[in-house]
């Protein structure tokens, strides 16, 4: 996703093992959570677990600017990713569905849940991570509460 993106916008990333976020092609690795933090206004989070999150956003937290937007698209415990809307405010609750290939692919359904003004915030990026070598695609929108009970987005490529 983040290769993607890169081709369409300046992408920093930060991984726990470094030589994964520098086999990304075209984008710039960061050091450490909190240059990520210093430097971007959307950060994009992709974990296992739910501690994992927690974990991120808590070096993430002192260093966000000011309206950072979060957009989680690990799949997390319902009840932790609304407390998590609550504590950073712009957040959106983005699980994906089609693991590693669809990621390559860009053949990714991506559910979010959010307030609407920080899903329409995310929504171009993540249409960027997902189709820029896809050809044709056809983002499909449904108003359909998920587990942040806001909007459910489906990308989907034809």
């Amino acid at each position: 996703m983040a290769a993607h993106l890169a081709k369409q916008h300046r992408v920093l990333v930060w991984n726990r093992t470094r030589s994964k976020a520098e086999a990304v092609p075209g984008v710039t690795v960061a050091d450490s959570l909190a240059e990520l933090a210093k430097a971007c206004d959307e950060v994009f989070i992709c974990v296992s677990r739910t501690e994992d999150v927690w974990e991120v956003l808590a070096e993430l937290q002192p260093h966000l600017r000011e309206n950072a937007l979060i957009v989680d698209h690990s799949t997390i415990e319902p009840k932790a990713a609304k407390q998590m809307a609550a504590e950073f405010g712009h957040f959106v609750d983005a699980p994906v569905t089609g693991g590693e290939k669809g990621a390559i692919d860009g053949t990714l359904t991506i559910f979010c849940g959010g307030e609407s003004v920080d899903f329409e915030r995310a929504k171009p990026l993540m249409e960027a991570a997902l189709f820029a070598d896809s050809g044709a695609a056809t983002p499909s929108i449904a108003p359909r509460p998920n587990r942040s009970g806001c909007l459910a987005y489906r990308f989907s490529v034809r």
